[in-house]
């Protein structure tokens, strides 16, 4: 996984608001690229990025951006991943 591809892109485009109230409505749209399907998805209640049935080997550091009409932001984000071993008591 390393070298520099997106995992996600979730754009929203085509904002509207009216003049009663100061709230936008925008077109939405999400794609995953191909390589991380069924592994990673948007939680649009706190803008999380969830990663599934990540290994060991994925762990490095990554960048998010964050890009619209009106903010942009990035940040640098250490993903480390242990592999957990899981015994039983005789």
């Amino acid at each position: 996984m390393t070298g520099n591809r997106p995992i996600l892109v979730y754009m929203v485009d085509s904002c509207t608001s009216s003049l009663e109230s100061q709230e936008r409505t925008c077109q939405h749209s999400m794609k995953l690229v191909d390589f991380y399907h069924q592994q990673a998805t948007l939680c649009f209640h706190n803008a999380s990025l969830v990663l599934l049935g990540v290994q060991p080997e994925d762990s490095e550091t990554y960048q998010v951006i964050v890009q619209s009409l009106d903010v942009s932001a990035d940040a640098t984000v250490n993903l480390t991943v242990v592999e957990v071993l899981l015994y039983q008591r005789f």
